[in-house]
């Protein structure tokens, strides 16, 4: 029997993304061009419908859609269509992608448990681009109130998206119907106004939302477990940036920094003081040169379908799905396309596709190599992920940012031969060195590997 495919308005749903108190959203398949969207409809929580009412829900939820449609900015989602379901029920679509913020660094429903770390220089690239979007939000009169890690999609070509507007409001609004006890933010990211008085929120308690997540993503903690002093936490960092973070999380609204633009400014100083600190160290202590394991080390070279428990024990990392021990890899130069690992003895190329395609687009790519016997080799196949991970570095002091880069940095996100299911795939991301899955449809770039002496 033909198996019958849901849709919602004219939409076809192909999986459920997730749910928020307002609503649930959808990944769907726009009408004849097939284009993925997000769809986010309104689907209260019960309690939220008797204390506000459908009505004031309904307007909040639509009210959200024209936000969001009236902004133009390349860090903010984009809203492309409003209508309402079979059930008279509004909904709206939005530009999708398969990447967030949190699950890059791996924040889980337990908050307070310790998340990926993130390099500096990625730390300060999102922190810009979401203050750069923050300030288009904040000149409209709008505060986001709920800032935080799941909500900072990231596009394909690595820019963020600042998404759902559920709990936004413009200036001088306030919601008719909403109790005044009731929180408005996520907790350990709202700011304290936000706890004891939600409608006093303004530009500034989301700049304090950004300042707990940059701080998450430096040390992989929340700045209320312990002091907000960096430099107490990682010896990497220094007063400069105790000073900025002391600011981005003041208690007070009045001791932080007074708009994004400012905070902005304070971050891009922040990047300079950072470059200036690292070209130094770098200088007195010249990175030494990997030696590379004592005997090579063989590794799984044939796809496998794996999930759940059963794919850490096979990619042989932790449940931060980290290696659970590093190679030290001895990288040679073949050519100006790739590279001998003398270490695994695996060849790679040093950059990979020009642009990020889906897993299908994967496996043409890896044939067109082989057609076109790029670099002199006819045996170009997709790595696995036990391949990937043997690219990770490892180092985690100043060591890591003075070592010169082997591969193309761009190729940051790189699809695997593994497969999870039959609908989704396995990846890594190179930047903050972890495995993870991805529908099929995603886009990711591929870097082709190939064995010595094959």
């Amino acid at each position: 029997m033909k198996k019958i495919s849901r849709k919602i308005g004219r939409y076809t749903i192909i999986g459920k993304l997730g749910k928020g108190g307002m609503g649930s959203v959808y990944k769907a398949s726009s009408p004849v061009t097939e284009k993925t969207v997000a769809l986010k409809i309104l689907d209260p929580f019960e309690i939220l419908m008797d204390t506000v009412g459908e009505k004031e829900l309904t307007r909040i939820f639509t009210t959200e859609a024209i936000l969001m449609a009236q902004l133009h900015n390349p860090y903010i989602a984009e809203v492309w269509d409003f209508d309402y379901d079979q059930k008279g029920r509004p909904f709206f679509t939005m530009e999708y992608y398969c990447n967030n913020l949190g699950s890059a660094i791996g924040e889980h429903y337990e908050t307070d448990q310790k998340s990926r770390l993130v390099a500096p220089e990625k730390v300060i690239q999102y922190g810009s681009q979401i203050l750069l979007g923050l300030s288009c939000l904040h000149s409209a009169g709008i505060i986001h109130r709920d800032i935080k890690p799941y909500n900072i999609m990231i596009s394909d070509l690595d820019v963020v998206k600042i998404c759902d507007f559920g709990l936004s409001k413009t200036r001088g609004e306030t919601f008719s119907g909403v109790s005044s006890g009731m929180r408005i933010g996520s907790p350990h990211y709202a700011a304290p106004e936000q706890v004891h008085e939600p409608e006093s929120a303004d530009e500034r308690s989301d700049l304090y939302s950004v300042g707990v997540l940059l701080y998450r993503m430096l040390t992989g903690e929340l700045p209320s477990m312990k002091n907000i002093s960096l430099s107490m936490v990682n010896p990497l960092y220094d007063a400069k940036w105790d000073d900025f973070f002391g600011k981005s999380l003041g208690l007070s609204k009045e001791s932080r920094f007074a708009s994004a633009s400012k905070m902005l400014y304070a971050l891009k100083h922040l990047s300079i003081h950072w470059e200036n600190v690292k070209d130094r160290q770098c200088a007195l202590t010249p990175p030494e040169e990997p030696g590379g394991q004592d005997q090579r080390i063989f590794l799984r070279d044939a796809p496998t379908r794996k999930a759940g428990e059963h794919a850490r024990s096979c990619f042989r990392v932790n449940q931060m799905d980290r290696p659970i021990r590093y190679i030290e890899n001895n990288f040679q130069p073949r050519d100006h396309f790739t590279v001998n690992d003398e270490a695994t003895g695996l060849i790679w190329q040093i950059g990979g596709s020009e642009n990020p395609v889906d897993r299908q687009g994967a496996d043409r790519y890896i044939d067109r190599l082989n057609f076109r016997k790029y670099a002199g080799i006819g045996t170009w196949r997709l790595p696995t992920v036990n391949e990937l991970i043997s690219l990770f570095d490892h180092t985690e002091n100043m060591e890591r940012y003075c070592r010169p880069a082997v591969f193309n940095p761009i190729q940051a996100r790189l699809w695997s031969c593994d497969w999870r299911s039959d609908t989704t795939a396995w990846y890594v991301n190179m930047e903050l060195d972890f495995v993870g899955w991805q529908d099929a449809s995603c886009f990711y770039y591929v870097r082709g590997v190939s064995t010595a002496g094959r």
